[in-house]
């Protein structure tokens, strides 16, 4: 029974481990594509020139 759970909390661990390398991956991608649309976009207009 012990063999199971800690087989069970490492298959978890691996599972975790796994979620957060996709998450920075993700979160790379999107930093990536802010730069890109910060020269692909036309500017907007700042709060105090569009009033």
């Amino acid at each position: 029974m012990t063999e199971r759970i800690e087989e069970r909390l490492q298959d978890l661990e691996r599972l975790v481990i796994k979620q957060a390398e996709r998450i920075e991956a993700i979160e790379q991608q999107l930093s990536v594509m802010r730069h890109i649309s910060r020269y692909a976009a036309p500017p907007r207009p700042r709060e105090d020139e569009a009033a």
